[in-house]
């Protein structure tokens, strides 16, 4: 039963790294060989004791003892030395690996882990013919964050601290045209939290900081008329270098339509979905498109509908546009 000490030993080290998702396995990973230590030197200790209490009898009637050990020491002995082992290993600290130099040999000149991003570009589109203000604001502790006007036709950037925050808009008359939260999108939990203060409770939109990657499109959108939605359009074939305006208007751009967004609540356009080996980038209304593309590009135009009018011509002419 001797031979069974290594496999144990072994199969509960594997398990450890397949459970934990450990990458390092090899044997420099005291945090494996710690549990490995652990969890065979336990189940060797009872097999050991369970296999010498068994006994028989010979032909002359004396007792005679099975001996089970690996190396010539018993299973039971194996099992104390390995849970001695492990008390060893779980009081030394962490995972030592001998590729990797200590702290006093690293170099100076190493640079500092990267910081995961804490904020976010958000922009505010005003697809009106008239000037709009717009006004971004936290209840809950800063009151106004930010007021700008932005011009006909155009959008004003920002950089938002991830958190929770109101928005609005309103035009030279003061007339608001959008508050948001929603009451049609308040309720989701994913995008809004509700706030309570002595004044009673009102909610707030969540504002996500960028994805560490970048080659996806992480910045958010909002039409400041409160009505006008998004399309997200492919038109990677429109940045073709020898594409042609013909071309272009016998295209159907109605099936490349990837998304429709309203116009109520902040836009987040492929935010989070990011794609392996793919250069995503999104052009803003009225921006040009790119002319020429690698094989691994794909680009996407956002284009303002109103829910009026024909939407392939829509799409096309704006298409275009951008791109001529």
């Amino acid at each position: 039963m001797g031979i069974i000490v290594p496999i144990l030993f072994l199969v509960t080290g594997f398990l450890y790294s397949w459970i934990s998702g450990d990458p390092d396995k090899t044997l420099g990973n005291t945090t494996m060989l710690a549990w490995a230590s652990m969890i065979s030197g336990i189940l060797l200790t009872l097999i050991g004791l369970g296999a010498r209490s068994g006994a028989t009898q010979d032909a002359q009637g004396n007792t005679k003892r099975s001996k089970h050990d690996f190396f010539y020491i018993p299973v039971f002995v194996w099992g104390l030395l390995l849970g001695g082992l492990s008390i060893y290993f779980f009081v030394t600290k962490g995972k030592a690996s001998p590729i990797e130099p200590a702290a006093s040999e690293t170099s100076p000149t190493t640079p500092p882990t990267a910081q995961l991003p804490t904020s976010r570009t958000v922009n505010l589109y005003n697809p009106t013919n008239e000037a709009l203000t717009y006004i971004v604001a936290d209840d809950t502790k800063d009151g106004l964050v930010s007021r700008e006007e932005v011009a006909p036709q155009s959008f004003a950037k920002i950089e938002l601290d991830e958190g929770t925050y109101l928005f609005s808009a309103y035009n030279g008359k003061k007339e608001t045209l959008f508050t948001f939260p929603d009451k049609a999108f308040a309720s989701d939990e994913a995008k809004y939290t509700k706030h309570k203060d002595d004044k009673g409770s009102f909610y707030q939109r969540i504002v996500k900081p960028s994805t560490k990657e970048n080659d996806d499109y992480d910045e958010a959108w909002i039409v400041l008329d409160g009505k006008t939605s998004l399309l997200l359009v492919n038109v990677t074939s429109a940045c073709y270098e020898d594409v042609t305006e013909a071309e272009l208007k016998k295209a159907d751009w109605v099936s490349g339509i990837q998304e429709e967004y309203d116009g109520r609540d902040m836009i987040e356009p492929l935010y989070n979905q990011f794609m392996k080996d793919k250069m995503i980038s999104v052009v803003a209304p009225g921006d040009k498109l790119p002319t020429t593309v690698s094989k691994s590009d794909i680009v996407y135009l956002l284009v303002p509908f109103s829910g009026k009018g024909d939407k392939k011509a829509i799409v096309t002419q704006a298409v275009i546009s951008a791109r001529f």
